[in-house]
């Protein structure tokens, strides 16, 4: 639990282009499928290599996480999204529990 005046920082990778659901393979083009929506642990991965196919991931869709900082009582201070080529595989999020 934050104090009246907190911070809250989220730093981590992209809900919308990191994810079983988005193939990298042709990048900088990123395909999205349907399963952007599916908020389940998903052990699948288009990189048969990574972290992601051994310890598996829960996923959150943008909106999900944002929403879920605002019913939490924070205001949102700061949005930001990094990454290579143009499509961001980073995103931060600053937000403030009011005093």
């Amino acid at each position: 639990m934050t104090r009246p005046g907190g911070r809250f920082v989220h730093v981590g990778v992209h809900p919308c282009f990191v994810g079983a659901f988005a193939d990298w393979g042709r990048h900088p083009r990123v395909v999205v499928d349907a399963r952007y929506a599916d908020r389940s642990r998903s052990f699948d991965s288009w990189n048969t290599s990574g972290v992601r196919v051994r310890v598996g991931a829960w996923h959150l869709p943008l909106a999900d996480l944002v929403n879920a900082t605002l019913t939490a009582g924070f205001r949102l201070v700061r949005v930001v999204e990094a990454g290579p080529g143009g499509v961001p595989d980073l995103f931060g999020l600053v937000a403030l529990r009011d005093r």
